[in-house]
């Protein structure tokens, strides 16, 4: 279950394109068994997302890393400095 909070974001240009990109995506949830909350962290496989399409991600939900990647569909918008 969701809980309000607030959501750390951590970005980089992993690639080095000049784009900067979502590195990591840590909030909590509530654990709806246990009452307890729990730290959620979101890591894209290949370092960083920064462009729109379907990224593989870690799921770190508490202690546990998810042992397969999933995968979701991403809707990035940006703009390249002026050169």
């Amino acid at each position: 279950m969701s809980e309000n909070s607030i959501a750390t974001v951590s970005c980089a240009d992993v690639n080095a394109n000049k784009i900067v990109g979502i590195a990591a995506l840590q909030f909590v949830m509530r654990d709806v068994r246990t009452g307890d909350l729990v730290t959620v962290a979101i890591s894209p496989l290949d370092g960083e997302i920064d462009e729109s399409g379907i990224e593989e991600l870690t799921l770190v939900i508490g202690s546990t890393t998810s042992d397969q990647p999933f995968r979701i569909g991403w809707r990035h918008e940006h703009t390249r400095p002026e050169s």
